[in-house]
């Protein structure tokens, strides 16, 4: 026996030497990443768990620019989890510089700064972070950057324990900020300090933490995807007892924020809370309780920044009414803002409709009581039907799609998203019922919707239904365009043929749909819009007096390359830039 423990605690030890090596050869490879990534972007701020590449979630960027590849030794070490993260830390300081080209101030308007930055879940974390952590450093301002390896190591820590740790974003307008571990001594002690020991089992834990006490639905569905990929034994529970929290309709909120301004004495606004509360529920309560610290956070955000005519206007300010129906000090600050353990059923439908890592059952059955409890949540169905269209619920599915009006002449949000989620199930019942929708269906965005129900062999039946419902049309309509774009990235060889069947008679309208079809340096720009460069009809619905022959014109000049267009020039300066396109048109 003792010999057999012996063995077994030299096959662990092998195992834990053999994952540093890997760790720390993954750390090396760092340096050859030449191309921008979520975390470590020049134009671009996203979001994503790497080792899930479709949970990107772009938050904000420059037209043109937000470009980025996977960097596999990044991924591969996130992958590694709690492993990967002593060496990760020790390799903070490591001042290597990567391949990717450095950044670089570029003219007017462009500029780079530091900011020791640190992302912290304010309802978990052991203290507040101060602004001399999370603020501008003395030596902020710099005219050229280049990442570390120390860097990357801090966009993977980020990534391992539920944290944004962005070595560089994007910051409108024209702004880069950069937040390196290499560079910030504060910053690296503040890393090592909290995460310095970082075991399995306390990430699995800080992990739960964030899950059920989270200062963001970002941070919820962070943590929801960290658990099912490192720890899917434990999801399961966890999401199940979030769901049995009590959950509260924001959209009563807003109704109700009314009815308090409008309310002219404090105790008609006590009577108000007291009365709203025993109609919707206690949790209500402490609802409206937090709303009003978050329109406290907003009046002290904009007395920071701007003059007081800019500045929100209450007839009866939330400081005010947080005294008066809470009994909060004079003194009360957003920062006092009390957590609770209830949910807003759009924070959770958010929540709801990122569940699709795992197959749990436990979890399936505790949203479809959740579906049942909240049938016509516009946020919240289609959110529920998106978790389940892999977990068995098909009688559900079922019943969903037979709901669909699928004559509808205008398009439902909360319908078409509906059809979109189940659309991702790989049931094939579902998939069946859904594919005979998609043939039966007149309404342009529900059949988009559905389109995956369709298989190779429905290829020139989806074309003949997307050209039917295009003649349905009224004349006068400038819908069409998405079910265009479909056209002539599915079947380019057929888009101009049915481009000229659309624009047959014309019409304004449809002329106006197909300059947007071809807006982005399309071919079929220069033979299909030429042949009104001189149409001065108004095109209607346009911000300004825009004309046919400037619209097409717009179009055609992102084709054209060499000649620009733009309906704001001046009258003769627009003319000649159309003669050129003519004479461009006509070679």
């Amino acid at each position: 026996m003792m010999r057999l423990c012996v063995v077994l605690i030299w096959v662990v030890v092998l195992s834990a030497g053999g994952r540093a090596d890997e760790t720390a050869q993954l750390i090396e490879e760092l340096a050859h990443i030449a191309e921008p990534g979520i975390g470590y972007g020049r134009w671009f701020s996203a979001s994503a768990f790497l080792p899930y590449p479709d949970s990107t979630e772009m938050q904000v960027g420059t037209l043109g620019a937000m470009e980025h590849e996977e960097a596999a030794p990044l991924r591969k070490l996130v992958e590694q989890g709690a492993a990967a993260v002593p060496l990760l830390i020790e390799h903070l300081d490591d001042a290597r510089s990567i391949r990717m080209e450095a950044f670089q101030t570029e003219g007017v308007g462009t500029w780079i700064r530091f900011r020791n930055h640190y992302d912290a879940n304010d309802r978990t974390a052991k203290q507040k972070w101060t602004e001399g952590l999370r603020g501008w450093t003395p030596d902020a301002n710099t005219s050229e950057y280049r990442l570390k390896i120390g860097d990357l190591c801090f966009v993977a820590l980020g990534q391992i324990v539920n944290r944004e740790f962005h070595a560089s974003r994007y910051q409108p307008t024209g702004g880069t900020i950069i937040t390196s571990p290499v560079r910030a001594d504060r910053l690296r002690l503040e890393l090592k300090r909290e995460w310095g020991g970082l075991t399995r089992e306390t990430h699995r834990e800080r992990l739960i933490a964030d899950f059920h006490s989270p200062d963001s639905t970002e941070r919820q569905i962070g943590a929801y995807l960290r658990l099912a990929f490192y720890y899917p034994d434990d999801i399961g529970p966890a999401v199940v007892r979030e769901l049995g929290k009590p959950v509260f309709d924001a959209q009563l909120l807003d109704g109700f924020a009314t009815t308090l301004q409008e309310t002219p004495d404090r105790a008609g606004r006590r009577q108000a809370l007291d009365t709203f509360v025993r109609r919707y529920g206690d949790v209500y309560r402490q609802a409206v309780r937090r709303r009003l610290f978050g329109e406290l956070a907003w009046v002290e955000e904009a007395e920071r920044l701007f003059e007081p005519k800019d500045q929100p206007q209450y007839r009866v300010p939330p400081r005010q009414l947080l005294m008066e129906l809470f009994d909060e000090p004079e003194t009360v600050k957003s920062a006092d803002i009390p957590w609770s353990d209830d949910n807003d059923l759009r924070s959770l439908a958010r929540l709801v409709g990122a569940m699709t890592r795992e197959e749990d059952p436990a979890i399936g059955d505790a949203v479809r009581k959740l579906f049942l409890e909240w049938p016509f949540h516009p946020a919240l169905r289609p959110a529920c039907l998106r978790c389940l269209a892999n977990r068995g619920h098909v009688d559900l599915l079922l019943q969903a799609i037979s709901e669909i009006d699928e004559h509808a002449g205008e398009a439902d949000d909360a319908t078409y998203t509906a059809i979109e989620a189940m659309a991702t199930s790989r049931d094939e019942t579902v998939r069946g019922v859904l594919r005979e929708f998609l043939f039966r269906t007149t309404n342009d965005l529900y059949f988009l919707a559905a389109l995956p129900a369709a298989s190779d062999a429905d290829r020139a039946a989806v074309l003949a239904h997307a050209k039917s419902i295009l003649e349905q049309f009224p004349a006068q309509s400038q819908r069409g365009q998405l079910l265009l774009s479909m056209i002539g990235e599915r079947y380019p060889q057929d888009l101009e043929a049915v481009l000229r069947q659309f624009m047959l008679n014309q019409e304004v309208e449809r002329i106006e749909t197909t300059c947007c079809v071809l807006w982005s340096n399309h071919p079929l720009a220069k033979p299909l819009l030429a042949p009104f460069l001189d149409d001065t009809r108004l095109i209607p619905g346009l911000a300004g007096e825009i004309t046919v022959r400037e619209r097409a014109a717009q179009a055609m000049s992102h084709a054209a390359k060499h000649i620009q267009f733009d309906s704001d020039w001046s009258a003769d300066r627009k003319e000649a830039a159309i003669r050129r396109l003519k004479a461009w048109a006509a070679k």
